[in-house]
């Protein structure tokens, strides 16, 4: 049988940020300019289309190893996580960039630590009788438009706009594979917003402007379709700071969309 979109989702989005390496070469000045120039949501949603092209997914016909694997990765971004709040990375940012940077930036955090623990748990629990895959349909999946229109702007497409005039299992892989890319896309733009404070590649303010804006819309965009595919909603409340900058007529940026969501989990 086919996997249905919730299970397919819970782990391909971790095969693939394993192949987004968390050392130090992912903070190269190289990585971060080629990220910077022009329009940074194309040029995020671009460099992953190209890496998963490029760098092959673990074998699927191999359930328990890809299970196994995708444990692995997990275990080394708690690593990475914890890394990111000892050496006060939001500090970095918020001294380099402003408050509302950093702000935007524990959102995204946050939202991102949720996402992943919630994952390992539900990982945990799959069997590969649970978890049987159309490789056929999946390799169509991947070769086929989606992959062609994804960086053509810098928006997160929502999964659950895939057109229903198609048969269910080819409806949900495409969702499933929109998903991956979204969740690969905004740990890029995590790992370059790190990348920034660590290094300091002269950003003029458009440039600013841009990453303040996608770590606010792709989380809260995020936010929704974990709520959406997965029917959960995640707390991202902590480690992370994610007060709403008051001296600074651009806090409003940091705060568009997010009092509604921080309500519903009151």
């Amino acid at each position: 049988m086919t996997m249905s979109a919730d299970s397919m989702i819970q782990y391909i989005p971790v095969m693939s940020i394993g192949n987004l390496s968390v050392d130090d070469s992912s903070f190269s000045t190289e990585f971060l300019e080629n990220l910077l120039e022009g329009n940074i949501g194309e040029k995020i949603k671009k460099s992953v289309v190209d890496l998963l092209r490029n760098t092959p997914l673990p074998p699927l016909d191999n359930i328990d190893s890809a299970l196994q694997q995708s444990l692995g990765v997990l275990e080394t971004l708690e690593s990475f996580f914890d890394f990111i709040e000892k050496n006060s990375i939001q500090d970095l940012i918020r001294q380099k960039y402003g408050p509302v940077m950093a702000s935007n930036f524990g959102l995204a955090m946050n939202t991102t630590i949720a996402f992943f623990r919630l994952l390992k748990s539900r990982l945990e629990n799959v069997t590969s009788a649970d978890a049987k895959i159309d490789l056929d349909l999946f390799a169509r999946v991947i070769e086929g438009p989606i992959f062609r229109a994804y960086p053509q702007d810098s928006e997160l497409p929502y999964p659950s706009e895939i057109s229903i005039e198609m048969d269910k299992a080819t409806r949900e892989m495409r969702q499933s594979v929109i998903f991956m890319l979204n969740m690969a896309a905004f740990w890029t733009l995590i790992m370059l917003t790190v990348g920034l404070a660590k290094y300091e590649p002269g950003l003029h303010p458009g440039q600013i402007d841009q990453i303040e804006q996608l770590l606010r819309d792709w989380t809260l965009d995020f936010l929704i379709q974990v709520n959406e595919s997965l029917q959960v909603k995640l707390d991202v409340h902590g480690p992370f700071d994610i007060s709403i900058p008051t001296l600074t007529e651009d806090g409003a940026l940091a705060d568009m969309g997010l009092d509604d969501y921080l309500e519903r989990l009151e």
